[in-house]
């Protein structure tokens, strides 16, 4: 059996390719957990909201991610967590 360079060139590609695409399949397996301060109180709605999307994120993925909720900015003080979203915001836009 004879292989052709097209054959032999595309079976070296499949195969890279493959071993590229594996560590972001492990990746993907991965838990995480992703956190959220929101600085109304608990009770509020945006909190009732937050928790609620918590629920169908891990429900969605399988426990794969899930939504931690921190009510009245309970993880840090308020003016730090509003001045990343500045800065956030500011990167996004391009500044």
């Amino acid at each position: 059996m004879t292989v052709s360079r097209r054959t032999f060139l595309g079976g070296i590609a499949a195969g890279t390719a493959l071993s590229l695409a594996t560590p972001s399949l492990v990746r993907a397996q991965e838990t995480r957990t992703l956190r959220l301060g929101i600085v109304t109180p608990p009770g509020h709605p945006w909190n009732n909201a937050a928790l609620k999307v918590g629920e169908g994120l891990k429900a969605e993925t399988n426990g794969r991610l899930s939504l931690s909720v921190f009510p009245a900015a309970s993880s840090e003080t308020k003016r730090p967590c509003c001045s990343r979203c500045r800065a956030a915001r500011s990167i996004s836009a391009g500044s």
